[in-house]
């Protein structure tokens, strides 16, 4: 390989992460800074912070530390509200009867599908 190339990478490579590190906690330096967190020690953050502020912080790194994950919880999600209805509550004043597809029981007295009747 020769010299300039080398050369090329290198500063590529430095320049990207100089970049990386900057941009990194850029969001975070900012939001520090408008709520009045910025140069605090962990233990004064944590007694000054909100959990509204909290919330925020955590969302931020679910959004932009991590996408791949989110995304995929949130599509387990909403999988899962679509696919399965809530439970239902017989306290509310409502009554639900025995779903469609459900197997009743058979009186004592008539026989069992399977059984012939002469």
């Amino acid at each position: 390989m020769n010299t300039t190339a080398v050369v090329i990478a290198v500063t590529t490579v430095a320049c990207y992460l100089a970049t990386v590190r900057h941009r990194r906690f850029a969001r975070v330096k900012a939001f520090a800074r408008e709520h009045g967190y910025e140069g605090l020690s962990k233990d004064e953050l944590y007694e000054k912070m909100t959990l509204r502020d909290a919330e925020k912080v955590n969302l931020y790194f679910a959004r932009y530390e991590f996408p791949k994950v989110y995304k995929v919880a949130l599509q387990f999600a909403l999988f899962r509200v679509r696919t399965y209805p809530p439970p239902t509550s017989d306290r509310g004043g409502l009554k639900t009867g025995p779903p469609v597809h459900a197997i009743r029981p058979h009186a004592p007295h008539s026989p069992a599908p399977h059984e012939e009747v002469d």
